[in-house]
């Protein structure tokens, strides 16, 4: 697999252990010369660099959530059209989408730097809902 050069993060807004967690995260990629960047509004209290939703996810090799299935699913709608895979965090209440636990992300992220990982493709659907009220 190919080793990621460049990796976008999306935490949970306001919850703090994603923060924590991204912080952690950030430093850890940074320090093995990874580009790291997060959408608008995300990277507040981060040491990060921060661009519009539409520049986020193209020339990204990777996609990392940090947060619940509410935030999975705004990374995936972030990297979606880029074509740009995203691994899941559980910091949130269900995590039935995501992959990782926050105590496994070191060993995760070792992972990913050595190009030991797969990417699984997921089917996604796309919904609008029409409401009178």
């Amino acid at each position: 697999m190919t080793v990621p050069r460049a990796i976008g993060v999306v935490p949970h807004r306001d919850r703090e252990l994603a923060r924590e967690t991204a912080a952690r995260a950030i430093s850890w990629l940074r320090e093995r010369g990874v580009e790291v960047r997060v959408p608008e509004g995300d990277g507040v209290g981060l040491d990060v660099t921060s661009c519009p939703p539409e520049k986020f996810a193209p020339g990204l090799d990777l996609v990392l959530s940090l947060g619940g299935d509410g935030t999975m699913l705004r990374a995936v709608d972030l990297a979606y059209e880029a074509g740009v895979p995203v691994l899941g965090v559980n910091v949130g209440q269900m995590g039935y989408l995501t992959e990782v636990e926050p105590e496994d992300l070191d060993d995760a992220l070792e992972r990913l730097i050595a190009g030991t990982y797969t990417v699984a493709e997921r089917m996604v659907l796309q919904v609008t809902v029409a409401s009178s009220g």
